[in-house]
């Protein structure tokens, strides 16, 4: 990824049934951490919606402004303590620093409820992102549901409102 200033390689992971967690780890340099510029721990990012992090993270370039940035997309997972009313949210958020992605009126936003209905019981799958027109820059957002459901998620870019259907 790009991070403004300069490139680095970094690794995201979640916890799977371990955990409510994703963390990003700055792998550039393929040293052991207490080498020098060796592996450091980047972020850790947790949200009440979250749930286990069984969804593999998408890292893709995505639009803003004029140019490009890097994000990070996945699905929540199941909750451990109260399934039957989980609800199915998809999240993006800046690959260097986890700051959130997406705009929701005038606020910025980390996550956005995949359904319009209420549809408890549910998760994610994990996402992928699509390059449509070949510019190296992801336009859409794929995913689906327990219920069987396909999403197609447009306007994915930075600082942008997602916009969501089936």
């Amino acid at each position: 990824i790009y991070t403004g200033t300069s490139w680095m390689t970094i690794l995201v992971c979640g916890l799977r049934e371990g955990g409510e967690s994703y963390f990003a780890l700055d792998i550039t340099h393929g040293k052991h951490f207490r080498e020098t510029n060796g592996a450091r721990f980047l972020w850790e990012f947790t949200d009440a919606e979250l749930g286990q992090t069984w969804a593999d993270p998408c890292i893709e370039r995505i639009s803003y402004r004029t140019g490009a940035a890097w994000g990070i997309f996945f699905g929540s997972g199941y909750s451990s303590t109260d399934q039957g009313n989980k609800e199915a949210y998809l999240y993006g958020i800046e690959a260097h620093n986890q700051a959130p992605l997406w705009r929701n009126g005038t606020d910025d936003c980390n996550r956005i409820k995949i359904s319009e209905n209420t549809l408890k019981d549910d998760a994610l799958s994990s996402p992928i992102v699509a390059d449509l027109d070949g510019d190296y820059i992801g336009d859409r957002i794929f995913t689906g549901n327990l219920y069987g459901t396909m999403y197609r998620i447009q306007d994915i870019g930075k600082g942008q409102t997602p916009l969501i259907s089936k």
